[in-house]
């Protein structure tokens, strides 16, 4: 597949309990098309749970971006949920990025821990630096890696579209100290 079709990527589908402590109640791995749809491992546009949906909660989780999950239980088994819709209620306090009319996910969580940092202790631009090689920062790094960020099939740390520009540009693009927390409960 080419174009809008292509699959780019892959997520993992939560289900969480609406009982308080949001446990999980399910898991599913499902992939990205090139336009930010999400379909079941085999192409399918449902990705089905081997438990019920309804009454449940929806976080999408990505390997270095920070989760979002629907604010309000789904209603039903074969709801549909599209994340990129801003009439999609979602949990928190700025979960996701907004512009264009759409929604994504946001990126730079390189170290997987929750928390897009740009300076500071275990911050994720470092993790680029070192993917590249910590000494030329000009270097890059080709393949399908969490130091990606930008998803173009490179770690760049300098240079146009590097992937150092898009951790700052999570936590504010102004204030390098700035942190951003992923919003699940």
């Amino acid at each position: 597949m080419t174009g809008d079709a292509a699959i780019v990527d892959w997520v993992v589908l939560e289900l969480r309990n609406a009982d308080g402590s949001f446990t999980m109640a399910g898991a599913r791995a499902a992939l990205v098309k090139a336009n930010g749809e999400v379909v079941a491992p085999d192409g399918s546009a449902q990705v089905l749970f081997t438990v019920p949906t309804a009454g449940k909660h929806l976080v999408v989780r990505h390997r270095n971006h920070l989760p979002a999950m629907t604010a309000f239980p789904l209603e039903s088994n074969a709801q549909v949920v599209d994340m990129t819709a801003s009439t999609t209620t979602l949990y928190g306090i700025e979960p996701v990025q907004s512009g264009s009319g759409q929604r994504a996910l946001w990126p730079g969580d390189v170290s997987g821990d929750g928390v897009v940092r740009y300076s500071g202790a275990n911050n994720d631009r470092d993790r680029v630096l070192v993917a590249i090689g910590s000494v030329i920062p000009s270097s890059t790094v080709a393949g399908y890696r969490t130091e990606d960020v930008n998803m173009d099939g490179w770690s760049k740390y300098s240079g146009g579209g590097n992937d150092r520009d898009f951790i700052l540009t999570t936590v504010g693009g102004s204030i390098p100290t700035a942190v951003r927390a992923e919003q699940l409960p």
